[in-house]
Order: C-alpha cells, then structure tokens, then sequence
C-alpha cells in the first residue's frame, strides 16, 4: 500500500525575514523550528487512530446495551378509575388506582419504589356565563397534585404483577366553584421514575414517561431529593444531616437567648 505524508509547512521568504529581523529571533525561530520538524504523521496513522476510536466507542455503546438488557424488557403503569357523574350529582372526590408491573426477561426484577404523582381535572363553573337556565362549567386542572411511592415488590420472569385497586381521596385539589370531576379526564397519572435492581445486583431510574434509556445508578451518580435512604449519596446524604444538626442547633440557641432577653 503506498503511504502519502502530509505536507510539511514551508518556510517562505517573507516568513524568514521576519523571523531574521525579529531581536536576536530566537523565540520565533525556536518556535519555527518545532513546527517544522513535528511529525504530522501519515494518512494510514490518522485512519487507523480514528478506527480504534470507533471500535472502542462501538464496544461501549454494546456493553451498555448488554447491561441494560434486562431493565429494557420492564414496563410499569397504572389504571385510574372513579365514577363519572353528572355536575348536577352529588361531587366525586374519591377514586382508585391499580399499579402494574412487566418483568418480559427471562429473570427476576426487583422494584425499589414507583414515585407517581395523579392530577385531577373539574368542571368549574364559568360565573361570567352562568345563568341557572343554562349553566356553563369550564375545564380547569386541580390546584396541586397527589404525590405517591410506593414500595418494594419482586417480579418473577415474564410476569405481570399488580398492587391490586387502591383508593385515594383528592377533595383538597378542588378549585374554587368546582361542581365535578371532568368526564372525560378527570383522573390522569404521570410516574416520575422507576427505581429497580436487576438480577446482577445492578441499579437503575427508568422514567417511562419520559422515554429514552434507564439510567444506570452508580457510586457518583446524582440522586433526587426524595429517593429512598439508602439510595442517596452517602457522602452527600451524611453532610446534609450534618447541616440540619447544626442548623436545629443554631435556631434552638437563639430561642433561647431571646427567650432570655424578654
């Protein structure tokens, strides 16, 4: 195979002249003279650099497709359910969901905890337009949602696990002049992410609806506020303790001393 070097720079007339009148030119020579003796190697060389780059950048795309195998075969969602009544009906305010669990691998998956949150939507009355004849109610979202967690559950290989109907109660997300829960959508859901541990010890935050790859949870990875304990940090985690001591500390010291001073 024949080998094509690259050019080397030329040193032009004008370029040495300038270097020449340069003081004494040393600087700019010495730094002329490493740039004309450096080796720019050869196309071969750079082909061959930029193919082991790739190959090492194609084994760790596999390697963390082969880790991630199984936690890509885990779905997980909920069903709502409430009755639907008319305005007029006395108000729905409690309702029921059912959590669900696909393990599709051929091994067993262990659920940490599932961090959901249910929103509500109502029917609130539109008083700029409403007359008793003929009512008018506009679709409004609640004024906060229902935070949940839930907690650990092993699933066996292809199976569906569910936590069975679960009640809950959102009369507090009612806005003001909220007559009754939208027909349609009065009760959605949204998980916020999944904490799991696969069959080789490994943990993982899927966030299904969110979409993208689960996320693996390592030593130095970022934790969320409201994990589990013994998820956080504990470097992190022992320092925050740390600090709430010392700010409880700091605020029992004070009460005292202006307790004192009245």
């Amino acid at each position: 195979m024949a080998r094509v070097a690259l050019d080397e720079p030329n040193l032009t007339s004008d370029t040495a002249s300038f270097i020449s009148s340069d003081t004494g030119g040393g600087l700019l020579e010495d730094v002329w003279g490493w740039l004309k003796d450096l080796d720019y190697g050869t196309v071969p060389a750079w082909l061959t650099g930029f193919s082991l780059l790739l190959a090492f950048q194609i084994f760790l795309r596999d390697r963390r497709s082969a880790d991630r195998s199984q936690v890509d075969q885990i779905g997980v969602w909920l069903k709502l359910e409430y009755e639907r009544v008319a305005p007029e009906g006395a108000r729905v305010e409690n309702g029921k969901f059912t959590r669900f669990v696909r393990n599709g691998s051929a091994l067993p998956v262990e659920i940490v905890q599932i961090a959901f949150d249910i929103h509500t939507r109502w029917m609130v009355r539109d008083l700029a337009q409403w007359r008793d004849e003929l009512p008018v109610w506009d679709v409004k979202p609640g004024t906060g949602v229902v935070q949940m967690y839930s907690g650990r559950v092993r699933v066996a290989p292809e199976e569906t696990w569910d936590s069975g109907p679960q009640e809950v109660n959102f009369a507090h997300l009612a806005p003001e002049h909220a007559d009754q829960l939208d027909l349609i959508e009065g009760l959605s859901y949204e998980i916020r992410w999944v904490l799991m541990v696969d069959n080789a010890g490994r943990r993982w935050e899927m966030r299904p609806m969110v979409g993208g790859a689960a996320r693996r949870i390592r030593w130095w990875s970022r934790r969320r506020h409201d994990y589990p304990v013994e998820w956080k940090n504990k470097v992190t985690y022992g320092l925050a303790v740390q600090y709430h001591k010392l700010r409880g500390g700091m605020q029992a010291l004070i009460q005292k001393a202006t307790s004192k001073g009245s």
